[in-house]
């Protein structure tokens, strides 16, 4: 595990998992915890997760999938888990989707809770100006 940050203050969290069995764990940094719950990483994979990353519609401030790309007003995660949490800050409009089970407003945004069960590889998240 790694973490690297750019001159703007973006961060991402490298996890690597050589064993070839899953694991579940939760990450912390000078003993406060930087991702909302515990984050799934699959055996033999690799993610490398989003902390403060700044888009056109607004900021990943934290998510518990990797980030893939963002297209207009939408965020694509990798998904590599039942569930997830993605906190994000934006003056948007969470569009409804199936897969989010409960999207909690903020001051700032939203932080999104997803079923992934049904989805394949991708977790899209939009929004609306």
């Amino acid at each position: 595990m790694t973490l690297t940050e750019n001159a703007g203050g973006e961060r991402f969290l490298h996890l690597l998992n050589l064993d070839d069995i899953d694991k579940d764990f939760n990450v912390y940094e000078y003993g406060k915890a930087i991702l909302p719950r515990a984050v799934h990483l699959p055996a033999d994979e690799a993610l490398m997760l989003p902390l403060g990353v700044r888009f056109g519609f607004g900021t990943v401030q934290v998510a518990t999938v990797e980030l893939l790309r963002t297209e207009d007003e939408k965020a694509v995660f990798r998904n590599t888990e039942k569930y997830s949490v993605i906190a994000i800050q934006t003056n948007g409009t969470l569009r409804p989707a199936a897969h989010i089970i409960r999207a909690d407003k903020t001051a700032e945004g939203y932080v999104i809770h997803t079923d992934n069960r049904l989805l394949d590889d991708e977790i899209e998240v939009g929004f609306d100006a």
